[in-house]
């Protein structure tokens, strides 16, 4: 019977994504509606595996509703990174309930992408309450390695194969060295250890998708949030040797029950709860199944949360001129990855009497999460600001990305009815554009973001190696910062990962206005010294083209410098002339 239901398993998971039997629609799939409970949301395993929690939810309280996120299918490949992934299958929770406390689970490498999802979730200022790690081990090795497919078939079929298929098994291990992936499947089918319930081309572009999640799962700098999780783990270790197998084996011992969460999160934030059977009969077993689902229901009901977030004691209002409560203040908010003294220049040329306060992003220290959209970072800001300021007109000025956040707070702030004396963005791309950046291409950029800001040149050729985790990188970056005199000797490599992370989590933002301001934009455009002045001048006209759909009037300065230069002096006085904010000089414009 357990035999059965492992192979109706493969051939139903077989079916879906070979077929047209479901589109890929980016929703949720429903395994059990229900009305006012709070859902759990399951993440399929890291084979794309969604089937098994069909049988599960039989063992698990009938009162709870219970949804599937499924992999893209079709021609839809999978993104670039499990962030972005992750963000993809939030909207489809969200879609089902609009808002938290949110739990979600996963099975084996899902459980990572379930702990993705509740990342994203908390990104964007709203609570989870319970995140399940079903037998959810993380990967060791290379983050750059990419496990080849044909040893994934092999490891697959042998892991799986019953006792008089073992020897089949071998032969195909065997000749596995002598075929190409598309003959592997086409032999594998012959002795009955794969499907045959589709074509050996569908079977290759399936195995094909399985490895990309793989490399996006190894390539995933898991960073710590402040949730508890639930670690659900098999108590036997799997008869398998082969600790390459994606989905389920990663470098971790098997004594080890924390399975190198332990390295992510504090233990206080990790329950332990053992489950009969090893990786795979924890869940083909009907016996282990049932305890797991018990035990799952019971962990939903002793995580259950109607509060709201938890108090956040982040203030990103941090005042950069002496209070002045007769005029408007100016509020700046930095760019990616960048801090609130960036603007130290600016405000050393503005007029003494204006007050300025810098709205400091959220993840630059140490154990804070970034912001995940420019709509939860503009709130947020927006609650600081509201607790400060009173009611009255104010001004605001972003830079990079911060020009997008300085946007929408405006947006938001005349839909209230609050006035916004000046709105002013630097050298900020438009809105619409979206970038899906791996961990590896927003490095570079960073690099090359410190350089520029610095003007100077980094020794930096080794921390731009494709195979190295982040954290090495991060380590030869700061090793190359001192070096260059641009850190004292004294300082931590980790303070260069909340920048980062900030920086890859702006690279990555998608942002899309609902609302239109009703004034004058100020848009301050300057040169970009890698692209030849032609394609500079068309991407600078084409950016200004984009802006002027989301206000009534963009009014235009072609600045002197660079992106980072122009808030340095000598190009700093030019840019507060310009915007009238000279010392002695009242700002200008009112936008309402």
């Amino acid at each position: 019977m357990e035999d059965l239901f492992q192979n109706l398993s493969l051939k139903l998971l077989a079916r879906r994504i070979g077929g047209a039997e479901l589109q890929d629609d980016g929703s949720a799939i429903t395994v059990r509606p229900g009305d006012d409970t709070i859902p759990v949301f399951f993440v399929p395993t890291g084979f794309g595996d969604h089937s098994y929690v069909f049988e599960l939810a039989h063992h698990i309280d009938a009162q709870l509703p219970l949804y599937v996120l499924p992999w893209p299918r079709g021609q839809n490949a999978l993104p670039k990174t499990i962030e972005s992934m992750a963000e993809r299958m939030a909207g489809m929770v969200r879609q089902v309930q609009p808002s938290g406390p949110y739990r979600i689970a996963g099975y084996s490498y899902g459980g990572i992408l379930a702990y993705a999802i509740a990342s994203y979730l908390i990104s964007i200022d709203e609570t989870v309450s319970f995140v399940g790690l079903i037998d959810c081990r993380l990967p060791s090795g290379n983050s750059g390695e990419l496990i080849d497919t044909k040893r994934m078939v092999v490891n697959y079929v042998t892991d799986r194969s019953t006792p008089d298929k073992i020897h089949l098994a071998k032969v195909l291990r065997r000749s596995s060295d002598q075929l190409t992936l598309h003959q592997l499947i086409v032999k594998g089918q012959e002795l009955g250890l794969l499907s045959s319930d589709h074509e050996a081309s569908t079977e290759r572009l399936i195995w094909e998708q399985r490895q990309e999640f793989d490399h996006l799962i190894r390539a995933y700098q898991i960073p710590e949030i402040s949730v508890n999780v639930f670690q659900f783990y098999a108590l036997k270790e799997s008869p398998s040797s082969h600790d390459t197998d994606v989905g389920h084996m990663g470098g971790h011992p098997k004594c080890s029950p924390l399975g190198g969460w332990e390295n992510v999160l504090e233990l206080s934030s990790i329950t332990l709860v053992p489950i009969p059977g090893d990786h795979l009969t924890m869940m083909t077993d009907s016996a282990n199944r049932k305890v797991l689902g018990d035990a799952i229901s019971k962990a939903v009901s002793s995580s259950i949360s109607v509060e709201g977030p938890r108090p956040d004691d982040f203030d990103p209002l941090i005042p950069l001129t002496a209070p002045n409560y007769r005029e408007a203040p100016m509020f700046c908010i930095p760019g990616a990855g960048s801090s609130v003294t960036g603007f130290i220049e600016v405000v050393c040329e503005l007029a003494t009497t204006l007050p300025v306060f810098g709205l400091q992003p959220r993840g630059i220290s140490k154990g804070q999460q970034p912001h995940g959209t420019v709509e939860a970072a503009a709130a947020y800001y927006l609650k600081a600001i509201d607790k400060s300021s009173g009611s009255g007109s104010l001004h605001l000025l972003g830079h990079s990305f911060g020009g997008l956040v300085a946007f929408e707070m405006a947006c938001r702030l005349q839909a209230s009815g609050r006035t916004v004396g000046m709105l002013t963005i630097i050298d900020s791309e438009p809105p619409g554009l979206e970038r899906d950046v791996t961990d590896v291409e927003a490095f570079r950029e960073f690099v090359e973001a410190i350089k520029l800001t610095f003007d100077c040149p980094l020794s930096t050729e080794e921390t731009t190696t494709t195979g190295a985790d982040v954290r090495s990188k991060i380590r030869a970056l700061h090793a190359a910062m001192v070096k260059s005199g641009l850190l004292p000797s004294r300082s931590h490599s980790d303070e260069l990962l909340g920048p980062f992370t900030t920086f890859a989590t702006a690279l990555r933002t998608k942002y899309h206005p609902s609302m239109k301001f009703n004034g004058t934009l100020r848009l301050v455009q300057v040169r970009d010294p890698t692209l030849t002045p032609r394609i500079d001048t068309a991407t600078n006209s084409a950016f200004a083209a984009q802006w002027s759909r989301f206000a009534t009037v963009v009014d235009i300065w072609q600045g002197p410098g660079h992106h980072f230069s122009i808030l340095r002096k000598p190009h700093v006085s030019s840019l507060v002339d310009w915007l009238g904010l000279a010392r002695n000089a009242p700002p200008g414009g009112t936008n309402r």
